[in-house]
């Protein structure tokens, strides 16, 4: 049974949490898109859920939890939001994971660079493979990556976390960058932005230290 009986266009976004991801999520919601919340804390994708659903209506979101570090789990992540909403017309890929605490590359664990590697990068590989057919197959769809300062600019104590969003690249304040994903979305082809580095006016990279 289809949890999109009105069949809004979709929006999948992928590292839905407190931010950036939960900023984008509803401003689509509030644009009559079914948005697909995705992420690994459960817990939080509910209450996110229970958020827009409150004030958008009550089927404006769905959440799934999935581990973007693994092909397979957004495969059948995938599979799940186009039997119950559609095929994604929208990907927002912001899942991004660094410590706050900055290490030397020496004091860096290799388990770490990996795991860091594969969420800031791998994963949106894996879900771009997952969601580009069916854009193909309706000759249209939008694919948006969240990168980071780290994209453009190593920092000293960063090396798990620069060199998989240097495969990405952009930042701001949530409500203002979810403005800009959707003007990404509705631009006229005439005036294409092939790459949009949006960064904060003043920004340190360990702000929250």
């Amino acid at each position: 049974m289809s949890l999109n009986p009105d069949k809004k266009p979709v929006v999948a976004v992928i590292g839905v949490g407190p931010g950036i991801g939960e900023a984008v999520s509803h401003h689509f919601a509030q644009k009559n898109f079914a948005v697909a919340l995705i992420a690994r804390t459960e817990s939080k994708l509910a209450t996110i859920q229970n958020t827009i659903n409150s004030s958008v209506g009550s089927a404006a979101s769905k959440y799934y939890v999935a581990d973007a570090r693994s092909e397979s789990s957004l495969q059948s992540t995938f599979a799940a939001i186009k039997s119950d909403l559609g095929v994604v017309d929208v990907l927002i890929y912001n899942a991004g994971s660094r410590r706050f605490t900055p290490r030397t590359i020496l004091e860096t664990s290799s388990e770490e660079f990996e795991s860091f590697t594969k969420i800031n990068l791998f994963g949106a590989f894996y879900a771009a493979k997952c969601v580009i057919p069916g854009m193909l197959e309706k000759g249209e769809g939008t694919v948006i990556f969240t990168g980071a300062t780290g994209s453009i600019r190593g920092s000293a104590g960063l090396s798990s976390f620069s060199p998989g969003k240097f495969g990405l690249r952009s930042l701001m304040q949530p409500s203002d960058l979810a403005g800009i994903y959707w003007w990404l979305y509705t631009q006229p082809r005439s005036t294409w932005t092939q790459e949009l580095d949006v960064r904060a006016q003043r920004e340190q990279m360990f702000s929250k230290m």
